[in-house]
């Protein structure tokens, strides 16, 4: 989705790698740089310990520094610093905090727009967090009780996206009053192909019907043949 030329991913879970190869084969996706799969974002250089999810829920896998770790943890900084970033998605299941410190640099650097999953307890750190580093929440989504996710921007691009927002939903208005008019058609097409071949058997029932009295009259025929 979207134009992006390059996709950086960084993901810990050897699990959740595993399904992303396959999914970008799958689907023939050749944007994407597979430079750092099995290394972890965090705010130095780390290693980390997996907390296992719970079950059906591979992306609720959780991660923590920890001495005894056996996952790489980075700062982000350390491989994107020279790299122009446009949009960062951040979703670490209680890690956004020391993720974001080990962004910090890239974040002032590039100033790209940031969609960040945050639970409920921590918000008021990340939005501290954000606001020193020069940026403004303009929209949020919540899905699920206790997390909500934010859409980050710097605070001299508020009203160039907020405007970008808007342009969005008018579009998407737009979107909606045609898939009603394609859905309009749709349904007629189908009544009309409905009442096509209802009539249709009326007309198979009359012919079954002229077929049926002509046998009867062959039948009453040729008993009158043999009677002869």
């Amino acid at each position: 989705f979207g134009a992006c030329s390059r996709i950086i991913p960084f993901e810990a879970n050897p699990h959740a790698c595993a399904i992303l190869k396959t999914n970008l084969a799958l689907n023939k996706i050749t944007n994407v740089d597979l430079s750092f799969l099995g290394i972890g974002i965090s705010d130095s250089e780390v290693t980390l310990v997996m907390k296992e999810s719970v079950e059906d829920n591979l992306g609720g896998t959780s991660f923590m520094n920890g001495i005894n770790g056996s996952i790489r943890g980075i700062p982000g900084d350390a491989v994107l610093i020279d790299i122009p970033v446009s949009f960062l998605k951040i979703d670490l299941e209680g890690m956004e905090i020391l993720a974001l410190s080990g962004l910090h640099q890239t974040i002032l650097r590039w100033k790209p727009v940031i969609f960040i999953e945050v639970i409920d307890s921590i918000f008021e750190q990340i939005d501290s967090q954000m606001k020193e580093f020069g940026y403004c929440m303009i929209e949020q989504f919540s899905r699920y009780a206790g997390i909500t996710n934010f859409l980050y921007v710097p605070t001299e691009k508020k009203e160039l996206a907020l405007q970008n927002i808007q342009n969005r939903l008018t579009k998407s208005v737009v979107y909606d009053n045609d898939t009603q008019v394609v859905n309009f058609a749709l349904q007629q097409a189908t009544q009309r192909f409905i009442a096509s071949e209802l009539k249709a058997q009326v007309h198979l029932d009359e012919l079954k019907n002229v077929l049926k009295q002509s046998e009867q009259r062959i039948t009453e025929l040729l008993r009158e043949n043999m009677r002869i």
